[in-house]
């Protein structure tokens, strides 16, 4: 028997997020709505953001596009969307200046008049159970506005600051007095955020700190040494956030006993609990592929492939096996090739990656196969049409279109079978391919296409290029960020990157994943899975402000990304 049917809620828990954007993270309490027991009120008032809640969400949330604070008129200071950085709270430059790239995270794009409202004054809005909060230095001004609200309210999860980055925000002391000032006290840290100070760069990747303490995201909970002043109910839905948002079993059980002792519960229900636990581990045991049995296949020596050290987009060393998948179905595996693929997940980053990369060698005989949509020329027109919007997307972000210059020099890396280079030279761009694949570049050199055999990581450019393509390119190669760091070098300042690739968190990979079928998790070629949120974060660490978004119709689940380099 589960936890919620020992306790038996009548109604749902009634969970609020304050700045519920949808940027990176999965929130602890997810896990409450897809059990059914858990209903969402969501409030972000950046407009920008409302759609994707929507999306992923669907009718398991209320969404409120409110401003929550002390109902005041406020300036709001706009930042890039998936910066996670516009507050109600002007930016303090030197501590923004403080931390490696934070000036550029923070940068305001423009500022708004917005009136805000109290969380009181909201008679739509229920009685809150759990509060998960993310605004950016605005947090005690809700809290204090909202006590009503919250006066049935069991735990807060709250962003609090040690180092503070905007002005006027309250620090994690100033919060922390408060909250305990009113029956809460903590319970744990659901994240600490570390940061590298400026300008020491750890490893090449300012996203790898030192020591230095930012923020962290921290749970309160009512205070345990004082159950008594609890209700019954309010004892059974800590109980239930307890287990399913923080599989904090002791205060479960803690809890769980006082409810036995007041007559709610039977008496053995926390050995019951304790049991079905038990069960859990076992089943859980039994779905998940044994350390031995996949270990030999990170550890067998071959000249083919390397594992990776660590996350590549972080550094990170806490990464758990995501998932296993057979890639012998896929139409270039053969006889030495590894036969599956292991999934990784960081636990820093949250970024997705196979557990190893090929070296040359293993990619000399990856590449001695080719798909038919690698071969130049096999279909040009149907490449036209393939390529027509993407070549035309990227011609709106110039002054003036290349067919009325001299020419705008526009490399394509990873060519393949050359499509969106015939295309780019048709609309009167300069246009040239690269390509690991030497049969890719002597087509495209047999057409009277400019073509150049080589690897991204070896780019070298002496001239001008205004424009640098890497369609469905970065999730192959093994280190991203380098890759990126070689093309921002490559641009021209002002210059303009396309990068497409799959997203992981479109509703096709969605209902893919749910069917069993989703053919990326077999993909023999790629390394990294990126959703649009952390690879728009991607590209602005690494110097790119993207401009322009899409739905790219030649791959399933893919996206483009159209960036201006800064």
């Amino acid at each position: 028997m589960s936890l919620k049917e020992i306790v038996s809620l009548a109604d749902q828990l009634q969970i609020m997020d304050i700045g519920a954007a949808c940027i990176a993270e999965i929130p602890i309490y997810r896990v409450l709505l897809d059990e059914g027991i858990g209903e969402l009120n969501a409030f972000e008032g950046d407009s920008r953001q409302i759609s994707k809640i929507k999306e992923t969400y669907g009718d398991k949330a209320r969404v409120f596009s409110s401003f929550l604070a002390d109902g005041l008129e406020h300036t709001l200071y706009v930042a890039h969307e998936e910066s996670g950085m516009t507050s109600l709270l002007k930016p303090k430059v030197d501590a923004l200046k403080f931390f490696n790239n934070f000036e550029h995270f923070g940068k305001i794009e423009k500022t708004v008049q917005v009136r805000t409202t109290r969380l009181d004054d909201m008679p739509e809005v229920p009685q809150i159970d759990f509060l998960k909060m993310d605004i950016q230095g605005s947090e005690l001004a809700v809290l204090m506005h909202g006590q009503e609200k919250l006066s049935d309210c069991v735990a807060v999860q709250l962003e609090v600051s040690f180092i503070c980055l905007y002005e006027n925000q309250p620090s994690f002391g100033e919060v922390d007095v408060w909250m305990r000032a009113h029956g809460f006290v903590p319970h744990c840290f659901v994240d600490v955020k570390r940061w590298s100070i400026s300008p020491t760069i750890r490893d090449g990747n300012f996203r790898v700190p030192f020591n230095q303490l930012l923020e962290a995201d921290i749970v309160y909970i009512k205070d345990p040494l004082k159950l008594q002043l609890l209700s019954s109910s309010q004892l059974s839905k800590l109980a239930l956030f307890a287990h399913y948002c923080l599989a904090s079993v002791d205060l479960c059980v803690l809890l769980l006993l006082e409810l036995i002792s007041r007559g709610n519960l039977k008496a053995g229900a926390n050995a019951q609990y304790l049991e079905s636990l038990a069960v859990m581990t076992t089943q859980k045991a039994a779905q998940v592929p044994r350390q031995e049995d996949i270990q030999p296949a990170f550890d067998e020596v071959s000249d083919l492939w390397k594992p990776y050290e660590g996350c590549p987009l972080c550094q990170g060393n806490d990464t758990i096996l995501l998932r296993s998948d057979s890639c012998e179905n896929y139409p270039l595996w053969q006889d030495g090739l590894p036969r599956n693929i292991h999934w990784m997940h960081c636990q820093q980053c949250e970024h997705i990656f196979t557990g190893r990369y090929f070296t040359q060698q293993g990619l000399s005989l990856l590449f001695s196969k080719a798909h038919p949509t690698q071969v130049t020329g096999a279909n040009l027109d149907q490449e036209r049409m393939r390529w027509y919007t993407t070549v035309e997307r990227v011609q709106r972000h110039f002054d003036q279109p290349a067919w009325l210059s001299d020419g705008l020099v526009w490399l394509d890396i990873g060519c393949g079978g050359g499509g969106l280079v015939i295309t780019a030279a048709e609309y009167g761009f300069v246009a040239i391919g690269l390509d690991s694949r030497l049969q890719a570049v002597e087509g495209l050199k047999a057409l009277g296409y400019s073509a150049l055999e080589g690897d991204l990581m070896e780019l070298r450019v002496t001239d001008p290029v205004q424009v640098i393509s890497l369609a469905d390119v970065l999730e192959h190669v093994p280190f991203p960020r380098a890759a990126l760091k070689r093309v921002h070098s490559a641009l021209v300042p002002g210059g303009i990157l396309l990068v497409s690739c799959p997203n992981l968190d479109s509703g096709s990979w969605r209902k893919s994943n749910a069917d069993g079928n989703n053919p990326y998790w077999g993909e023999l070629e790629h390394h990294h899975n990126f959703s649009r949120a952390s690879l728009m974060r991607l590209l602005a660490q690494e110097g790119f402000h993207p401009v322009d978004y899409s739905i790219s119709m030649r791959y399933k689940s893919c996206m483009e990304i159209v960036a201006r380099r800064v």
